[in-house]
């Protein structure tokens, strides 16, 4: 402000992300891994796109914290209760002692 007087005001708007985290179990010294691995989260154009790995035939929880509502897909299915995050859960298919990676796009609305 170039020329301040006694009073200035300023207004902000805030149009709120979305954004992705799990959970974190503590693993105990010398554990194999054997969590969630988000290797990409990126919202864009309608949708957030997810590159993720974990272990075939496990199902794993993600959570994302979003102003607006997520779609399923195939092998995912989302819940979201009024005032809380969105809680995302991926099924994976595959080796059981092998991470699969899974590319998702979830459309947001």
């Amino acid at each position: 402000v170039e020329a301040p007087t006694p009073r200035t005001e300023v207004s902000l708007t805030y149009d709120g992300g979305t954004d992705v985290y799990v959970r974190q179990d503590e693993a105990g010294p010398g554990a194999r891994s054997r969590g969630l691995r988000v290797l990409r989260a990126r919202a864009e154009a309608g949708a957030l796109d997810l590159l993720v790995e974990g272990r075939g035939g496990h199902t794993y929880t993600l959570y994302a914290r979003t102003p607006r509502r997520l779609g399923a897909a195939d092998g995912v299915t989302v819940s979201q209760a009024a005032g809380e995050d969105a809680v995302i859960e991926i099924a994976f298919a595959g080796p059981a002692d092998a991470y699969v990676q899974r590319t998702i796009r979830l459309p947001l609305r």
